[in-house]
């Protein structure tokens, strides 16, 4: 990702950071993240890093459920200020990195389990592969990646179009109705941003499938999706 890019991507979440929470008003999120934390498992002592923290919403239900090492990397300092003051409320301790993914801290290793939600579409071209290939190498052996994303194929066509109106309608209807115009805002200038790859660059679930696959994962399987917001979520162990 560029420096521009990222510096837009920056002030994006900084816009949103205030609001993000709201998204656990709205049925689907919800539904996705209930999966995610399922597909997690997590259990006492692990060492977990979440890709994209943001304001905590996964970590601390992962938290609430075991007593994890739990480590967080995210872009966006406002996300992370909000997810501190979180934590200091409810007592809890993340260790948390503000960066890409890419720079992750070479510190960060022998990782039982990695997460990350709707994050790693915020990677280009060659950086998702390249994300993977570092985070398995992250990873114990038996280790386990789980990621949850928009299965939107990247390509320039009548068919991505008619599939982004659809889901991201669907989801700022959806919005709207449970969270407010904020939230329904957001994913109609999220519809905007990946149509003209403007620092959003979602790939299909076939196509995740297959850098997993590439870099050396196994075990590698679709394990939720939904077909109106698009979300789905794929497994892989090392």
């Amino acid at each position: 990702m560029s420096h521009t890019k990222k510096v837009m991507k920056i002030k994006l979440y900084e816009k949103w950071a205030n609001v993000y929470d709201e998204n656990l008003k709205i049925p689907s999120y919800q539904e996705l993240i209930n999966n995610v934390i399922s597909e997690v498992d997590p259990k006492d002592n692990e060492r977990i890093l979440d890709v994209g923290i943001g304001t905590g919403i996964i970590s601390l239900e992962i938290l609430h459920k075991a007593d994890c090492n739990l480590i967080g990397i995210d872009i966006s300092p406002d996300m992370v200020q909000s997810l501190l003051k979180k934590c200091k409320t409810l007592g809890k301790t993340i260790d948390v990195q503000i960066g890409s993914v890419l720079n992750l801290d070479s510190k960060v290793d022998n990782l039982d389990k990695i997460v990350a939600s709707l994050a790693l579409h915020h990677l280009s071209g060659t950086e998702k592969y390249e994300a993977l290939q570092m985070l398995y190498n992250r990873l114990n052996n038996n280790g386990k990646i789980i990621i949850a994303e928009l299965d939107v194929k990247d390509e320039n066509s009548v068919d991505r179009l008619k599939k982004l109106i659809e889901i991201k309608s669907f989801s700022a209807i959806e919005a709207y109705g449970y969270a407010g115009s904020k939230l329904a805002e957001f994913e109609l200038e999220m519809l905007l941003k990946i149509f003209k790859k403007d620092g959003e660059y979602p790939i299909g679930k076939n196509v995740w499938c297959d850098l997993l696959n590439k870099a050396c994962f196994k075990d590698v399987n679709v394990v939720y999706e939904n077909k109106n917001t698009g979300y789905f979520i794929v497994s892989a162990s090392k």
